[in-house]
């Protein structure tokens, strides 16, 4: 089988030796979490919202 020669310019991912180390990427998996925290939050704050304007819409219809 032939290998095609663009694969001799694959280069090794991660740090300088090739090796990543867990602790190199600890500051993109904190944004990553405190993203997923934000989204929590405002998907709660929106199914508050929706839920007071049904409750409204209720009490509205009912006068």
């Amino acid at each position: 089988m032939e290998i095609p020669s663009y694969t001799s310019n694959i280069q090794p991912n991660g740090s300088q030796s090739g090796i990543k180390i867990a602790s190199e990427n600890d500051s993109a998996k904190r944004v990553s979490s405190e993203q997923q925290a934000r989204i929590a939050t405002e998907a709660r704050d929106q199914r508050q919202r929706s839920m007071e304007l049904r409750l409204s819409n209720r009490e509205n219809a009912k006068s």
